[in-house]
């Protein structure tokens, strides 16, 4: 079969040919430049469809994860509550802000005075501790006394005063297994002292208001 016949049958069959431009190289027919234009205008819609589909999808995601339920933020910057609501029973419950260690400690060893004190004597407790107002050394204890009351007991000697008294003279008399600390339990609340409330409290003069 010569290269005249073949392309004449092919035409026949509509199937696109190559024909021969006398010159080494070769140029597609009339059919085969309709084909390709046909193939990239599908081609071309195909790719709208996929980039139309995609941004579809995308969007749907979008609203998906604004409508979904967000949890609810969590106290104190996302941390879960650190006290308890105040029972009277130390064994059962923390209502100060300490660690456990500490909490163990002065349930163990002033469960009576502790049950007794409620928020507001640890509120006095707390802040003489913040203030920096306890004393290391007994014999200046009436500093401590000054420095408490003029700094974390706006009500004077009321009830927190003395429930707060009472649980830190239990702190001060219990035996401690050591010599040198004045209180139990300072190691494990981490209770220090500055050694200069006196400086800070003086006794008033005598001729004073």
């Amino acid at each position: 079969m010569t290269l005249a016949s073949y392309g004449n049958e092919a035409r026949a069959s509509h199937v696109p040919v190559i024909e021969s431009t006398g010159d080494g190289f070769s140029s597609p027919s009339r059919s085969l430049r309709l084909s390709s234009r046909r193939a990239s205008l599908i081609f071309g819609r195909m790719r709208s469809f996929f980039f139309l589909g995609l941004a579809t999808a995308l969007l749907f995601s979008c609203s998906s994860d604004d409508s979904a339920p967000k949890p609810e933020p969590k106290p104190d910057g996302g941390s879960p509550s650190k006290t308890d609501p105040y029972n009277g029973d130390c064994s059962t419950a923390r209502w100060a802000n300490v660690s456990d260690a500490c909490w163990s400690c002065l349930c163990g060893s002033c469960a009576e005075t502790l049950n007794a004190c409620q928020d507001g004597c640890i509120g006095v407790m707390e802040c003489a501790m913040e203030e920096n107002t306890l004393v290391g050394d007994l014999s200046e204890i009436q500093c401590e006394i000054r420095g408490t009351l003029a700094t974390c007991s706006p009500g004077g000697e009321d009830e927190n005063w003395k429930q707060a008294a009472a649980f830190d003279t239990c702190l001060i008399t219990t035996p401690k297994a050591t010599e040198g600390p004045l209180r139990i339990c300072e190691e494990e609340c981490g209770i220090h002292y500055t050694g200069d409330v006196c400086e800070r409290f003086p006794e008033p003069d005598a001729g004073g208001p």
